[in-house]
């Protein structure tokens, strides 16, 4: 996580876009940490993206974030916005991500999943979760906060 954050601190302060990755422990701990990482950059001044993989390992719980204990993984999802931070994040048991994610989404794409997870993001999505249970290989339902929930096919299956 060290050289991670001086090559990403390096690339910050070269003033030129970059592209950076961490591969590395997904635990909530360290995730913490890569998100004061992430915050220390964010200026304002221009979008900074950031992609989550599999996030949900990166959450110790469903619930709420704790303002103490996950202040800059809280604060990505509250304030990034404000100063060019784009988070996108995936993940394949989203029952599993915070409520902070969930609420702060100004986009969410979803298909075909097990129960739980269906009921919790079928009603984020303001769906029934029979029509996401009812998602085809390839179809995908996209919501965000201007347009109401729609379903379209993004690939076909060979």
């Amino acid at each position: 996580m060290a050289e991670y954050m001086r090559a990403l601190d390096r690339a910050h302060k070269s003033g030129k876009g970059f592209r950076i990755a961490y591969i590395g422990d997904p635990s909530p701990a360290a995730f913490e940490i890569w998100a004061h990482g992430l915050w220390e950059i964010l200026d304002g001044n221009r979008e900074t993206f950031a992609i989550i993989e599999e996030y949900a390992d990166c959450c110790g719980a469903p619930g709420a974030l704790s303002a103490k204990r996950e202040f800059f993984h809280r604060r990505l999802w509250t304030q990034s916005r404000k100063y060019g931070g784009i988070l996108h994040a995936t993940s394949q048991k989203p029952q599993l991500i915070t409520k902070d994610a969930l609420d702060n989404a100004a986009v969410m794409w979803a298909s075909h999943m097990g129960l739980t997870a269906c009921d919790r993001i079928a009603k984020e999505m303001d769906i029934s979760s029979k029509e996401l249970r009812d998602c085809s290989i390839g179809e995908f339902f996209f919501r965000d906060n201007v347009t109401q929930a729609e379903k379209m096919r993004v690939f076909t299956p060979l």
